[in-house]
């Protein structure tokens, strides 16, 4: 999965190393790939290091560790229902992401379950 992503973006692990905007990106594409392989819940990507105090899951259906190529750390990866996060720190793409249904209010992010679209077209009967 990794190495197929790290190809998928054109990048190598030496020129990972020390660069912000890649880095970035593959936080991004980390965070854009759970989404797709689940859309009806909530997934977070967050740089390790941070806080396990401040986040506070619930319905956890998957979690993963990556090492970021060159040497650059460890990102924890969750799919879950809902949730809260208190945020810290620095807000960019390089430390954090998320996907799905929440509401940011301060420094809280606060995630609800996600609800599928219907895909069946509703009638109005007068």
């Amino acid at each position: 999965m990794l190495h197929g992503l790290l190809h998928s973006l054109g990048m190598h692990r030496a020129a990972f190393h020390c660069d912000k905007h890649r880095r970035s990106a593959f936080v991004q594409a980390l965070i854009d790939q759970l989404e797709r392989q689940h859309p009806y819940l909530n997934a977070l990507v967050l740089r390790d290091g941070y806080r396990r105090d401040l986040v506070h899951l619930e319905d956890i259906t998957e979690y993963r560790c990556v090492e970021y190529p060159g040497g650059g750390g460890r990102y924890h990866m969750w799919v879950f229902g809902k949730g809260r996060l208190v945020r810290h720190g620095d807000q960019g793409w390089l430390n954090w992401a998320c996907s799905g249904s929440h509401i940011i209010s301060d420094d809280t992010v606060v995630f609800r379950e996600v609800l599928p679209v219907s895909t069946h077209a509703s009638h109005v009967v007068d």
